[in-house]
């Protein structure tokens, strides 16, 4: 019986739902999103690798597509999203714990 193999790992994109404090959807007209994953925290050179960010209504899409996470090598980073405009915001954050192939 065949089996199908995909030669790409599955891809996911991030989305975050932007509430205002009543749990109301946020307006988030006139703001940018942007991400990155650095080495840690307080790094000021280049980041590791950029994500794709998009505003849809209020939500945050984040895409990291092939040739960012290339860049990146086998350890930890740390990542975060924030938007741009009026205020600047940090929507989320964390730790990112790369692993590449196994198999050359």
């Amino acid at each position: 019986m065949p089996v199908n193999i995909s030669a790409l790992p599955l891809e996911v994109n991030l989305a975050l739902t932007v509430l205002d404090p009543a749990g109301d959807p946020a307006d988030l007209t006139g703001y940018t999103p942007t991400a990155e994953i650095r080495p840690h925290r307080d790094h000021d050179g280049p980041a590791l690798a950029a994500f794709a960010a998009s505003i849809t209504a209020n939500q945050v899409t984040l895409y990291l597509g092939a040739d960012q996470a290339a860049k990146l090598a086998d350890g930890r980073a740390v990542w975060d999203c924030q938007i741009l405009g009026p205020l600047t915001l940090t929507l989320a954050s964390g730790r990112v714990d790369v692993t590449g192939d196994v198999t050359p």
